[in-house]
């Protein structure tokens, strides 16, 4: 009987053991076998695979209790909403439009279409960029694409692109010139200023993009009249660029703007010792010498302003005037006469009207102060003259309405000397009365 019990003893433990085995043996499959994760949006997305269904759950996968492994972040790339669209205008089709590289290479954004235009897609941000086609000046801009800033103009034309503005370098190219100085418009230096600042906020550093931008700023101001804010820029730009001509002679603008003769002067002497070629700045002295009567000096200048290609409509009637102060009154008709087919006015017409009358020459004077009286009926200093010219031709009855009517249009005697007018008035009038 004991040794039958120790027999189902040992039966016993090595049923146990081989239990215990069989368990440890699951346990361990268990654990090594690969574990389902949750699917989310991405991997479905990115996989193109739906997820299968559990047919053990009614369809349906059940959510598993282990948390989800973190990943590390995948790089950021730019998404498709955070490109802007950009326009670059060449006026020039099948140009080459690049971008500058890191490392100083060139990549290609593309080609111009037949409109001179190259439409792409950036991400917003600064960047250098060449316009170029064989043939024609490269054109290499800087750029800040940003929200409401995408379009830019690279011209290789050499002509101002239809329904645009031009870029700030062509506003500076043009104003330098003395035969477009005076047309460069308000428009044009809002966006010419508008380019520079962003240029400056890229690249603080750039005292020349610095003393553009202040011109710039300075010009808007002077063509506002706002000549207190234009002596503060066009000095702000001279301080960061004291090489700059164009800084210097806007200081002479301000200056004489607000009637500050000797610094004018000084600025634009120091704009022509910059630039000997800066028609407009020899104008600029003229004006100076003009108005401190200096009128044999202002000559001077105001002719080599003309030398140098510079012409205006003032500065062409100043130096008629000139010359008529120094008596040299067929150079002064020349002068009035080409200026009277270019730009008419009433003031032209008097001057020449005046000239005719200092070479004793009425026949020639009635018709110019005619014609200033039909170019401005409201002048009483064109009544004036022409009542007075009237007057001495013996022409009284004409003479005495011509001068009422320049006393009725100037009760102030602001263009006319009154006193001077009435007599000659009430003369005319008496002697017309006798000869009828």
């Amino acid at each position: 009987g004991v040794q039958q019990f120790k027999i189902l003893v040992s039966a016993l433990r090595v049923a146990w053991c081989a239990a215990l085995l069989t368990s440890l043996l699951c346990l361990t499959n268990a654990l090594a076998a690969p574990q389902d994760r949750p699917s989310i949006a991405g991997d479905v997305k990115n996989s193109g695979k739906k997820p299968k269904a559990d047919a053990t759950n009614g369809g349906k996968r059940a959510a598993s209790t282990r948390p989800t492994p973190r990943r590390n972040p995948s790089p950021a790339v730019p998404r498709p909403s955070a490109l802007l669209d950009v326009t670059f205008w060449t006026g020039v089709a099948e140009s080459d439009i690049f971008v500058h590289a890191p490392g100083g290479k060139l990549q290609s954004l593309g080609k111009t279409g037949a409109d001179g235009k190259l439409r792409t897609r950036m991400p917003r941000g600064v960047y250098n960029v060449t316009a170029s086609r064989a043939g024609y000046n490269a054109q290499r801009q800087q750029i800040s694409v940003q929200p409401g800033s995408a379009n830019f103009i690279l011209n290789l034309s050499g002509q101002p692109l239809p329904g645009t503005l031009p870029t700030a370098a062509e506003v500076l190219k043009r104003f330098s010139d003395p035969k477009q100085t005076d047309r460069v418009t308000v428009a044009e230096w809002e966006a010419a200023q508008q380019q520079t600042a962003l240029a400056f906020a890229a690249n603080p550093g750039d005292a020349q993009v610095r003393a553009q931008s202040l011109f710039a700023q300075g010009q808007l101001a002077y063509l506002r009249r706002d000549y207190a804010g234009a002596l503060v820029a066009f000095n702000n730009s001279a301080l960061a660029l004291p090489t700059s001509a164009l800084a210097y002679y806007g200081l002479g603008n301000a200056y004489f703007a607000t009637n500050q003769l000797p610094e004018a002067l000084r600025a634009y002497q120091r704009a022509i010792e910059l630039d000997g070629q800066l028609a407009m700045a020899h104008r600029g002295v003229g004006d100076v010498l003009t108005r401190q009567g200096k009128s044999k000096d202002a000559l001077t200048y105001y002719e080599r302003a003309k030398t140098l290609g510079y012409f205006s409509a003032s500065a062409s009637l100043s130096t008629g005037r000139n010359l008529m102060r120094r008596g040299r009154w067929a150079e002064a008709i020349r002068e009035l006469s080409d200026l009277s087919k270019v730009q008419p006015s009433a003031e032209v017409f008097i001057a020449l009207g005046d000239c005719y009358m200092q070479l004793k020459q009425p026949l020639s004077a009635a018709p110019a102060y005619r014609r200033a009286i039909e170019l401005d009926s409201g002048s009483a200093q064109a009544h004036a003259r022409y009542g007075e010219m009237m007057y001495g031709s013996r022409e009284y009855a004409g003479a005495a309405e011509a001068l009422e009517r320049a006393l009725a249009l100037d009760q102030a005697g602001t263009t006319i000397n009154r006193a001077r007018t009435r007599k000659m008035a009430d003369d005319a009038a008496s002697k017309a009365r006798r000869v009828n």
